[in-house]
């Protein structure tokens, strides 16, 4: 998987749904499941003890019920989404700003999953 810079887009509300930003890849005339959805969300940490080894565990196990590739990038640093540990040694603190970034046919709901356990502090508090 190719993970390349962005630039985020002036004059965008900033709502939670126009925060994630959506586009078609591929042929628009062949069926569904030949187009790649890309999907990407800035996301705060927001429980006191940062993304430690369980909330990460908890953004794998929810992972793998999609079957888009999913990253999480914290500066230059970029983990799978599918590794804990990767996710862990990213050293994301209390008020770590976050991207995450779905590839796949089933990515926004994907980002939306992962998304929510972010906003929900991960039922820490």
């Amino acid at each position: 998987m190719r993970v390349t810079g962005w630039k985020r887009r002036p004059s965008m509300p900033n709502s939670a749904e126009n925060r994630a930003r959506l586009r078609l890849v591929g042929r628009p005339s062949g069926p569904a499941d030949q187009m790649i959805v890309v999907a990407e969300q800035t996301v705060e940490v927001k429980n006191a003890r940062g993304l430690h080894i369980r909330p990460a565990g908890m953004v794998a196990q929810t992972k793998i019920s999609f079957r888009s590739e999913v990253t999480i990038t914290h500066g230059k640093d970029v983990a799978s989404a599918r590794s804990p540990v990767a996710l862990k040694e990213l050293g994301a603190g209390f008020g770590a700003r976050l991207k995450i970034r779905a590839e796949g046919p089933d990515a926004d709901d994907a980002l939306r999953a992962i998304a929510a356990l972010f906003e929900g502090k991960f039922g820490e508090e």
